[in-house]
């Protein structure tokens, strides 16, 4: 349990470092087009070995590979959108409270899976935080806050769908197909960007995020999933530091409650 322990923290740690490269590169499409890219070609080259990328079953998962890709497209456009004018923990902590809290009501409504009165609770203060952030003013105005849900809709879309697909193909091949064809979704915007972007801050970035990803799957193998789920809040818990200590955004009184209400009430969604 202790080997699973580290890859969670790892996990976390990326997660929220690659959030970071795209805030302080302000969202740009031409960073996040770099980013997917040289992620899916990681996760490709990772996948050719184990010969599932040509495999019968993969090619019959097509719809649940093209769903992926759209809201994976919609996902970092609109993360993007969120980043140029939102300081890096509230638009990172909104995003996954809505994630969490979507994932919950969608599960309990679309595939009738109970929750239990602590889930509950937790659904309450991940709403409670979420509304906290959505009430700064200045430049947290209606436009950002509804790009910043928008992330949180597509990741608790994007979970059922990837839930249900990995039960039918190898995750690896399937990882790579959905950032390839997301950043090809993207690329009309990104090309669109004239201005340069660091290119070895955006590889590292894609990197990142699918070293976060992996690291992930082989915790599942090492523990039980929901207590290290709940590990994984560590992150937006880190969120409000990070942006402090590496992007100068100096967190207010009212982003650290929310961040204690979203994690909290992640934490209560997850633990078992």
């Amino acid at each position: 349990m202790t080997a699973a322990v580290v890859l969670v923290v790892g996990s976390a740690l990326l997660h929220l470092s690659w959030n970071a490269a795209v805030r302080r590169q302000s969202g740009r499409l031409r960073f996040l087009g770099g980013l997917q890219t040289s992620g899916g070609l990681v996760l490709l080259l990772a996948s050719v070995p184990s010969g599932t990328l040509f495999s019968a079953a993969f090619w019959r998962a097509w719809p649940y590979l093209a769903a992926t890709s759209v809201l994976h497209a919609l996902y970092f456009y609109a993360l993007g959108r969120a980043y140029r004018e939102t300081p890096l923990a509230p638009t990172y902590n909104t995003a996954r409270g809505v994630g969490i809290l979507a994932t919950g009501l969608l599960g309990w409504l679309v595939l009738h899976q109970a929750l239990r009165p602590v889930a509950w609770a937790g659904l309450a203060l991940i709403a409670g935080g979420v509304g906290l952030l959505s009430w700064r003013r200045g430049t947290t105005g209606p436009p950002v806050l509804v790009w910043t849900l928008v992330v949180g809709g597509a990741i608790a879309l994007y979970t059922l769908v990837d839930g249900a697909a990995v039960r039918l193909v190898s995750p690896l091949p399937y990882a790579a197909v959905m950032f390839l064809g997301s950043a090809a979704l993207l690329a009309p915007g990104a090309l669109a960007d004239r201005d340069p972007v660091p290119v070895r801050a955006a590889i590292l970035a894609g990197v990142g995020s699918t070293a976060s990803y992996g690291l992930m799957l082989f915790a599942y193998r090492l523990g039980p999933v929901a207590p290290l789920l709940a590990l994984r809040q560590l992150a937006p818990s880190l969120a409000p530091l990070w942006g402090w200590w590496f992007l100068g955004e100096r967190p207010s009184l009212r982003i650290c409650l929310s961040t204690g209400a979203v994690v909290v009430g992640s934490l209560l969604m997850v633990w078992p």
